[in-house]
């Protein structure tokens, strides 16, 4: 998944992180581990999001992505989607 959304942002406003660096970050560092470690996390100037919780927001943030961030967002049945998905490529992350 990095991949695709490195290859889709065309403005290169993602910073893609190790848990190691991750661990040194200023807002997540003083999250206990279990909390980061698994999960991806979107770090903006005024939040933290993480899980599916982040997929709309960074999907609005790459090349084409602002319709589907609003299907996911608005449309009846996007949050589930959005976490199906989520959970799915989660399980599947080593393929990606």
């Amino acid at each position: 998944m990095r991949n695709l959304v490195a290859s889709l942002d065309a403005g290169g406003r993602f910073e893609f992180l190790t848990l190691k660096e991750a661990g040194a970050h200023p807002r997540l560092g003083a999250w206990p581990a279990e909390k980061w470690k698994g999960n991806v996390h979107l770090v903006t100037e005024d939040r933290v999001l993480s899980g599916e919780d982040a997929i709309p927001e960074i999907v609005r943030h790459l090349r084409g992505g602002r319709l589907p961030a609003w299907i996911l967002e608005s449309v009846p049945g996007g949050r589930w989607l959005t976490a199906r998905l989520y959970r799915w490529v989660a399980r599947h992350r080593e393929r990606w």
